[in-house]
């Protein structure tokens, strides 16, 4: 068991990732068919998600080190106790 836990920093859940992968997939698909108005649509929403994301300055939160201490100490007992019910081999 550690002496001192640190608050950790996370990163906060985002949609913008995966939309823009699917403006991209849309953008591919349109340019190897020649779906002009699709290619547009999808060069214009991975530009506008990718500058959505750029601008987006609330990406992370802290965990703090007490939050951290609580559930390492809340896991370390459920492992103590998961060890000391183990059944004996015969």
């Amino acid at each position: 068991m550690p002496e001192r836990y640190h608050d950790i920093q996370m990163p906060m859940n985002t949609s913008k990732g995966l939309l823009i992968g699917v403006f991209t997939f849309l953008f591919g698909f349109a340019m190897v068919w020649s779906i002009w108005r699709l290619a547009i649509l999808g060069a214009l929403g991975m530009i506008f998600m990718v500058i959505a994301r750029a601008c987006d300055d609330d990406t992370e939160y802290v965990i703090s080190a007490a939050e951290v201490e609580k559930i390492e100490n809340e896991r370390y007992r459920q492992f103590a106790s998961v060890t000391t019910n183990r059944p004996t081999e015969a």
